[in-house]
């Protein structure tokens, strides 16, 4: 199975993706579908430090936004935090007819938790044909199957911190399937924190395996 490459909008490459396919957005509209208070604590970083607060988050994503979660075919989980803004986005199998992908997020800023949705995607070959839905389906998995690896992110985000500069945070998080084993893998970016001056090795990448070990550091 070939790689894949996430393309936003005007197909601009989004770095964290790793891939040799293309994606292309189809559509950006969004909708709000409920507001609640963030009542999220900043300092501790990015959702899933602590135990159980990314499966509350994602509890309450499917729930605003009517996702039945026995027929939710994820193609990725993506965590990201910045700025005092911090976003968990899942994009799963919407049409497996037309091949469409689209997301359910959750946004944090200062003062509100907001369900956004809507985001569409296609997967394209390297042809710039539209990938049938059997050419990408052994990359889609359901939360029950991914939900061990998921109560696994405390522990790979403070091994993450070890490892990490003092001068920088944990920018993003993304579980996937690798393209090639299919076993899962989940992604991390480091940035330099607001205010300092960027170190040597304030951006780097940290990949661990399907045990949620440590496997690649760059």
């Amino acid at each position: 199975m070939k790689k894949l490459t996430l393309l936003v909008v005007a197909l601009v490459a989004i770095t964290f993706a790793n891939c040799d396919w293309k994606k292309g957005v189809s559509s950006l509209a969004k909708s709000v579908t409920g507001v609640d208070d963030a009542n999220y604590d900043y300092a501790k970083g990015i959702v899933g430090t602590d135990a159980g607060d990314f499966e509350n988050t994602f509890d309450k994503l499917i729930e605003k936004r009517g996702i039945k979660l026995d027929t939710l075919q994820i193609y990725f989980i993506n965590t990201t935090f910045r700025d005092k803004t911090c976003k968990v986005k899942v994009f799963a199998l919407d049409d497996k007819e037309k091949n469409t992908l689209k997301s359910a997020e959750a946004n944090y800023d200062n003062e509100h938790l907001r369900y956004l949705g809507g985001e569409m995607i296609v997967l394209k070959t390297d042809e710039g044909k539209r990938a049938k839905y059997e050419q990408y389906q052994d990359l889609l998995f359901s939360y029950p199957e991914v939900k061990p690896l998921v109560a696994k992110l405390p522990e790979m985000i403070k091994a993450v911190k070890e490892k990490a500069n003092s001068t920088s945070y944990i920018s993003e998080w993304q579980i996937e399937r690798d393209q090639e084993t299919l076993a899962f893998t989940t992604t991390f970016k480091t940035a330099a924190k607001e205010g300092q001056n960027i170190q040597k090795g304030d951006y780097k990448t940290f990949v661990f395996d399907a045990e949620g070990k440590l496997v690649s550091e760059k």
